[in-house]
């Protein structure tokens, strides 16, 4: 069975053609309210022909009475989807051409008072035959008008389950007949719709209390003030702590800083300083090395003159394919004479005099590939011993400031400082008297700063093996601490410290085991268990929502506070 969904303007011929064109041997045609096929009785009866010459079995399935009714007359199965297929077909089977009578296709279950069908619980055969006899006189007395729609009798709409995606009309009428038999009472939504938000709420509140319920369990433990005094020592070579010696591991933190600060030198006096710099000295003539002494002359184009400061050896030019490709190297080189003037380049080449007449003064060259500096003659600005003095002192003191809070980014959480288990020292101070062109002299500083440490669980550990020897079955509710007489000793790695305690303990506790102990268990249960807890001195239940009366399943919902 195949259904095809009718458009309220298709024409009859576009019908035709679909059914001309379908496989299947059985077409449901679903008309629409207000469709244009029923402006003729001759559009059913193409369609009917159609049907037949195909041999195809063809109903008509539709809410409209007038579709139904035009249907029936031309002899084509019709259902309306919303209403039994015996009644609806029954109640058609009465709709017949003004002037025409006919018989009653099935014995009549009741009769028509006032509007309504008054159904017969039995029924004699004499009784029955009256009963077809007055049904079939009805019938004969039914005015039937000249439309279809004025020859459909009045059919109830009564609401009914809708129809599913997919669902023949035959089974929505099924479903219909069964809501039939449901007791009328139970029919009314101001009595299902009641009931049936009770039990939502039922549900629902079942469901939060099942799985979003909560307990919370307060337990006040009975406190013991205890106290320890003792000379601790943290030592870096020692890798445990020993309780009997209170030795415990120590751990040194070291750090270190540098910097070059510029001050004004406030003295004058009469300079004279030749210029330096850094020459590359080019060997291109051949693969052999060549050797230069100190003081060897290297001649800028305008003749001044740099000796280099200490001997070198050049190495050999490469000879690759018959040619020759220059080696070099580098060499300090100090002009010949002070001043401003030698403060020159860079200079692409620097002849050396002493190979002047040799094939090799062409062969050797220098280069000043950087500016050379430090020429002068004249007055100048330069640094007084007071100037220095203070000098040092500053940078003595931006080193310190540095090193308070730079070392302590080393040290991970944990570690405990005490203070006096710190030093710093000076690892270089030095000057250069050698002044700018503002006048200003430099000054470059580089310190250390060393701290001794330990871990404060090492420290809680060994108080908590001594408090054992008197108290086994308690554990530290509270501790506070105090250090003095630190001693540090930076060339061992030790630290010398005395310590006072002062605690409360409380007996130990597994608030985890606890809740699972407790998940799932009765409310009476609960309390039962809570009050046999050793060392508590108040408890406190409470469970949500208030009428649970069991404790979550899932110990995640369980709470306990230790106060």
């Amino acid at each position: 069975m195949v259904k095809i969904f009718v458009e309220k303007g298709e024409s009859v011929s576009s019908l035709a053609e679909k059914l001309a064109a379908l496989k299947d041997d059985e077409v449901v045609l679903v008309i629409p309210k207000g469709s244009s096929l029923k402006d003729s009785a001759g559009n059913f009866q193409l369609l009917k022909r159609e049907a037949e010459n195909k041999g195809k079995r063809l109903i008509i399935e539709s809410v409209d009475d007038a579709v139904l009714a035009l249907a029936q007359t031309t002899g084509i199965e019709s259902l309306h989807p919303l209403f039994q297929q015996d009644k609806f077909r029954h109640s058609l089977s009465d709709i017949r051409p003004a002037g025409r009578k006919g018989k009653s296709t099935a014995p009549a279950q009741g009769r028509k008072r006032g509007g309504r069908r008054v159904s017969v619980a039995q029924q004699t055969p004499a009784g029955q035959e009256h009963a077809a006899q007055q049904e079939k006189d009805e019938d004969e007395a039914m005015p039937v008008k000249g439309s279809a729609e004025d020859a459909l009798p009045p059919i109830s709409h009564r609401p009914l389950t809708e129809v599913a995606a997919g669902e023949s009309a035959l089974e929505a009428a099924e479903k219909h007949r069964r809501f039939l038999r449901i007791p009328a009472l139970l029919k009314k939504k101001w009595v299902w719709l009641p009931l049936a938000f009770v039990a939502l709420f039922g549900v629902s509140l079942w469901g939060f209390s099942k799985y979003f319920g909560t307990l919370e369990v307060t337990l006040r433990f009975e406190r013991v003030a205890w106290g320890h005094e003792a000379d601790f020592v943290a030592d870096k070579s020692v890798k445990e702590a020993d309780v009997a010696s209170r030795v415990i591991p120590a751990e040194v933190f070291t750090t270190v800083r540098d910097i070059s600060k510029t001050f004004p030198a406030s003295g004058k006096k009469f300079v004279s300083r030749k210029a330096v710099g850094t020459v590359t000295i080019y060997n291109a003539y051949s693969s052999r090395p060549q050797e230069l002494v100190a003081t060897t002359r290297f001649m800028t184009p305008d003749g001044k003159i740099f000796r280099l400061d200490h001997g070198v050896t050049v190495p050999g030019a490469e000879v690759k394919d018959g040619k020759i490709i220059p080696s070099s190297i580098e060499a300090p080189v100090t002009a010949d004479k002070p001043g401003e003037e030698y403060n020159v380049g860079p200079i692409p080449k620097l002849s050396i005099p002493g190979f002047k007449g040799s094939p090799k003064y062409r062969g050797f060259y220098g280069e000043l590939k950087h500016p050379t500096h430090g020429g002068f003659r004249g007055e100048k600005a330069v640094p007084t011993d007071e100037d220095i003095r203070t000098a040092k002192k500053k940078v003595r003191e931006i080193l310190e400031e540095a090193l308070k809070t730079n070392v302590f980014d080393q040290i991970p959480n944990g570690f405990r400082v005490l203070p006096g288990a710190s030093e710093i020292t000076i690892l270089e101070l030095s000057v250069n008297d050698d002044t700018d062109a503002q006048g200003n002299f430099g000054v470059f500083g580089k310190a250390k700063k060393e701290i001794i440490t330990f871990r404060d669980a090492d420290i809680k550990n060994v108080l908590g093996v001594i408090s054992e020897e008197t108290h086994p079955e308690m554990k530290f509710d509270t501790l506070d601490i105090t250090y003095s007489n630190v001693v540090p000793d930076f060339s061992k790695g030790t630290l010398a410290f005395h310590l006072k305690a002062d605690a409360t303990l409380m007996r130990r506790f597994d608030a985890d085991e606890l809740r699972r102990i407790l998940a799932g268990k009765p409310l009476r249960e609960v309390r039962s268990i809570v009050a046999k807890i050793d060392g508590v001195a108040h408890t406190k239940i409470s469970i949500h929502p208030y009428w649970k009366s069991t404790a979550p399943d899932n110990m995640d919902r369980i709470t306990v506070v230790v106060e």
